[in-house]
């Protein structure tokens, strides 16, 4: 992505970093952040349980480190949680995860 957006070269381009694809691809946080940090729009995180059963878990209960993640961004950088209950019908219902997500990051982030 990041070779993409070094050829378009526009103040109006960006990436969304989605740290799911990271994990799967084999890089850590810190390579991904060090390839899309000037172009980086905001960041999506979730939790799976693993590679292979990409089922959406509560936040901190799967195996991505969403931790590490944060913990690159600067404190402006929009984080925002990614939910894809209605693709995985064993998935939790939202309600209920949305306070325990919220405090979550809100604990990573202070």
């Amino acid at each position: 992505m990041a070779r993409v957006l070094d050829l378009v070269d526009h103040p109006s381009i960006g990436a969304l970093w989605d740290l799911m694809h990271t994990h799967l691809a084999g890089e850590s946080p810190a390579q991904s952040y060090t390839a899309l940090a000037p172009y980086l729009g905001y960041v999506q995180v979730k939790d799976v349980a693993g590679a292979h059963d990409l089922t959406p878990l509560p936040l901190g209960t799967g195996i991505l480190p969403i931790a590490e993640c944060v913990a690159l961004l600067p404190r402006d950088c929009w984080v925002s949680w990614e939910y894809e209950a209605p693709w995985f019908p064993s998935a939790a219902p939202l309600e209920g995860l949305l306070e325990p997500g919220a405090r979550f990051l809100d604990r990573l982030t202070d």
